[in-house]
Order: C-alpha cells, then structure tokens, then sequence
C-alpha cells in the first residue's frame, strides 16, 4: 500500500511537503566538567516555539590569487560556529532553564526534599577567570533529520509585554558545532502544558512604587559574548565564548500623566539613579495552591530619554528609556522563579 501511495504521488508530481508546524526544539545543559562544545548534552526539555534560525556558520575564504583561468579560485573553511535564535512565550516552567541559562549563576537554596514548588534564584556572573556562562545543546528536528548544536550560549535575551497579548521572549545563541544525529529521547519529551504569561498580570515599580498605566515594556539583556577568538591552537573551532559588560535596557510606555511627568522631573532632569522592578503573575497555581511568578530587580537604574510629545488626538504616550547601572553594593540583576520545578538549574 505505501509503495502504491508513493507511485500515485510520483506520477501526480507529488512532493513531501515540510511543515513548519511539525518543528520541534529540544535543550539539555551541558556539564560544567566537560570539554566546551565537544559531546551534545542529553536532551532534557522540549519547548514550542515561534521561530528558529539556528544554523552552522563557515567562515569561506577566497585565497584571493590569480588563476591563470576565467574565474575566481576555489574557498576554503577558516573557521566554524553556531549561531541562531528562538523566539517563544514565557511559561512557569520553562522560564526558570531560560534566565539561567542567561544569567549563569543560580543562587537557590537547596530545596526541601518533601517541597512541592521551589523560588529559583538567579544573578549575573560575575568576570572572574573561572565565572563561565552555562552551554547547553540545542537539538532542532527540522522533519527531515535531527540536528544538535552544541555550546550554545545566551547572547541576547529580550522579553516584551504589551496590551492584549502573551509576553514573548526572543534568545540569540552563539554556539560551537553542529552534529547530524538522532534524539534519543524525542518522544518522551512532551512540551508544557502550562499557560504563558500574559500583560494582564504584569506590575511595574520604580523605587517599590508602582506605576500606574504601563501600555508597552521591554526589557533587553546583552552579554556581549566575545565570538569570534581563534589561535593557533583551537583548531577550526573559536574559542569558547566568554561574557564581556552586560549591558540591561529597559523600554516602558506609559498614559501620560501627573504621575508619569513627575518621574522624568525627579530622574531625568537630574542624573539620580533607582530600582526598577518587574512582576509577572500567572493565573494558574503551584501545587502548593500559590500563583507562578517571575520577579526582576534591578537596583540601580538611570532614565537615559523620555518623551511625551502629542502627535494628534489620542491619548499622549510618555516613552521612557532606561540602562542598568553598577552600586556595587546589590547584584547587577535578581531573577526569581516560582514554579513546580524542584530540580537545582545550575550544572553540577
């Protein structure tokens, strides 16, 4: 009957047609232990996303010589990496592997081997010669084969919100190799069930007070990975890539106001820094009957621009633009995770 079926397709014209919706993506950590990039991690979560681009970069060089002939001469491999992205929502379950994997130190107590639901903690390392951003090994089944790209490392992480809509996270990845192989555990791995964030539940606060109005919010995390290294020594592959200054904007529009015009009278007529903080809360509950939550802080903030121009009848929009600056006295970032997630993050 297939060989049938096939035949009846050939002699319609027929092809196997790849849907994007049969894409699944896959993610393991890779152990600290191990050679960077080497051997691809097991996978251990499987996540629904909106788009991927992961793909294996080679640096082709041109030898740039005359032929002798009418045309260039042949290229050559100088060097290979991964680079890519994906871009999802942001679930209770799946958020707490994604903002370690961004912020590389988890600072979780050891959980209670009776808890139900743990608060996952999280903070930036620091740039100390042994402080590394956690891999992992990203695998894409792309229905045609299995690929799995290896040292994958959070470059940029940005996260959104705005009226009416699911907050969205968006992760540029800068890895080491790419290795056609099977997932051996792909069908044992189911993707979340568990709802994704919404606006509706989000809160925004400077100085612990909250801002009334917030119609649109991003934040944007760059590690500012150090990619492109190579010596004599690594082969065709770059060194693995390290952390230069973070470097944390925020974007925030809220109802113009009394309130609003205040906050660009006190921090941004004047060069005064604050804490900002951001709050997502789900409807639905750990088993412990509480809301899942994601708690940011940032405890030294400056408000770089801010407008609030009309430009016709509508409602007049304040845009407030803002950077995350060092006191060296609080972590540059706090992330807090509450889910059902008992298992520590940070690789052993």
């Amino acid at each position: 009957l297939k060989k049938n079926t096939t035949e009846k397709k050939q002699k319609r014209g027929y092809t196997d047609m790849i849907k994007g919706n049969s894409l699944r993506v896959y993610l393991g950590l890779e152990k600290e232990s191990d050679a960077y990039g080497v051997n691809p991690a097991p996978m251990t979560h499987r996540i629904k996303v909106a788009s991927e681009s992961l793909q294996a970069k080679y640096n082709k060089k041109d030898e740039g010589l005359l032929t002798g002939g009418i045309a260039t001469g042949k290229v050559g491999t100088m060097s290979k990496k991964v680079e890519g992205a994906l871009s999802t929502l942001l679930r209770p379950d799946d958020a707490g592997l994604l903002l370690y994997l961004l912020c590389g130190k988890e600072t979780t107590a050891t959980p209670d081997p009776a808890a139900q639901s743990v608060v996952h903690t999280f903070e930036a390392i620091g740039n100390k010669l042994s402080d590394s951003l956690p891999s992992c090994t990203i695998g894409i089944d792309r229905t045609v084969q299995m690929e799995k790209y290896t040292g994958c490392k959070v470059n940029t992480l940005s996260v959104s919100a705005q009226k009416e809509d699911y907050i969205k996270v968006d992760l540029n990845f800068i890895g080491a190799r790419k290795i056609v192989e099977e997932i051996d555990n792909a069908d044992a791995l189911k993707p979340s069930t568990q709802s994704a964030y919404k606006f509706l539940g989000g809160e925004f606060k400077i100085e612990n007070v909250h801002v009334a109005d917030v119609t649109n919010m991003k934040l944007d995390y760059n590690n500012n990975l150090d990619a492109d290294t190579m010596t004599m020594d690594s082969g065709e592959y770059n060194l693995e890539p390290e952390c230069g200054a973070r470097d944390i904007k925020i974007e925030v529009e809220v109802l113009y106001s009394k309130a609003s015009a205040h906050l660009a009278k006190k921090y941004y007529d004047t060069d005064d820094d604050f804490s900002l903080s951001l709050h997502f809360a789900s409807a639905e509950t750990s088993k412990e009957g509480k809301p899942f939550t994601i708690d940011i802080e940032l405890a030294a903030v400056q408000l770089t621009d801010c407008t609030n121009n009309v430009g016709g009848a509508d409602k007049v929009i304040q845009k407030m633009s803002m950077k995350a600056i060092e006191n060296f006295i609080d972590p540059l970032i706090a992330v807090s995770v509450y889910n059902n997630e008992t298992a520590l993050y940070r690789a052993e």
